[in-house]
């Protein structure tokens, strides 16, 4: 029931927002500002996802020793089925699938990987709200994007995350006893276990060294991204820097109650992170839809041929299992 709620709530949140914006945006500007916009930037922007994915991928794998035995092929082809499922499943049902793909896969214990996978997220939260500070000292935000409010944020993450390990010893034998013989609250129980067993990993000099790097690069290619498609657009930034706080703005959008894939929410983060360069409206939103597909359609596209090969393989699989059944049923008849 409370699953269905949320369902319906971030549709009706997505549906409010894309009214709000058409409303107040002629539709007949943003086509104009669509039809003019370069083909060759976009192309650019299109073609950077690849890669970023890629880099993606290998600072996951390098989460828990158990994963450095396999190549990053297997955790470029997870990631990837996990977000285009992300762009059409509610409740982030794609971090699920990739969890379970390289629990089969790896070997690894489900809830363990999962843990990654929420342990990536939560690493992810850090760069925009970083941006966002950093970039209120240089230039007048928002009042939706205050820096009292990132910085309240920032401080809630790292709070959090350091009461969590402080109750490390506590909370996980009260756990263990909430959970006593309901399998359920012991899948919830191993998650968080896993979740810890994730954060002791970074305890690692050599793995936080490795993963920082990694983080930044993975933000300036999207920046780049944001960069290339508001040239793409016409747009004019006064410098590059700018993409990094457009692309800080709207991430944050990721974090609203929204329909599967942020539709609404993300357009709506963009229009607001384009108004501190005073960008056009019709402008705005004509680079926040590229914007956005050229953050789907290309992990969606990949995912999407990963999950028709390995149902091509699944079915293949069969196929050989029954050819060997149908040819040792005579034998065994004789």
């Amino acid at each position: 029931m409370k699953r269905r709620v949320w369902f319906i709530a971030g549709m009706l949140v997505s549906v409010a927002v894309l009214a709000f914006i058409f409303h107040h945006i002629d539709i007949r500007e943003v086509w104009a500002a669509l039809r003019t916009a370069n083909p060759w930037y976009i192309a650019a922007a299109f073609g950077l996802q690849f890669p970023l994915i890629l880099v993606r991928s290998w600072r996951w794998r390098l989460f828990i020793p158990e994963y450095r035995r396999h190549g990053v092929g297997m955790f470029f082809e997870a990631t990837n089925v996990g977000l285009m499922f992300n762009n059409v499943l509610p409740f982030r049902a794609g971090d699920f699938i990739q969890a379970y793909l390289i629990a089969r896969k790896a070997g690894v214990a489900r809830t363990l990987v999962f843990s990654t996978v929420m342990m990536e997220r939560f690493i992810d939260l850090f760069p925009p709200i970083i941006i966002i500070v950093l970039g209120s000292l240089f230039i007048v935000l928002p009042a939706q994007v205050s820096i009292g409010l990132a910085l309240l944020v920032l401080g809630g993450l790292v709070g959090g995350m350091a009461l969590m390990l402080r109750l490390k010893g506590r909370l996980l034998p009260l756990l263990q006893r909430w959970a006593c013989g309901r399998r359920s609250r012991e899948r919830v129980c191993n998650t968080i276990a896993g979740f810890y067993q994730g954060i002791d990993n970074f305890r690692n000099p050599r793995l936080v060294a490795a993963v920082i790097p990694l983080t930044a690069l993975m933000w300036t290619g999207y920046s780049a991204g944001a960069y290339l498609g508001s040239r793409a657009m016409g747009v004019a930034l006064p410098s590059f820097w700018a993409a990094f706080l457009i692309q800080a703005i709207t991430s944050l959008s990721v974090i609203i109650p929204s329909s599967p894939g942020y539709v609404g929410t993300w357009e709506g983060m963009c229009v607001l992170a384009m108004s501190v360069f005073r960008v056009s409206e019709a402008r705005a939103l004509a680079f926040a839809l590229v914007f956005h597909l050229l953050g789907m359609l290309p992990v969606s596209l990949v995912g999407a041929w990963f999950v028709m090969r390995e149902f091509a393989l699944i079915r293949s699989i069969r196929r050989e299992q029954q050819e060997e059944a149908s040819r040792e049923t005579p034998t065994s008849a004789a």
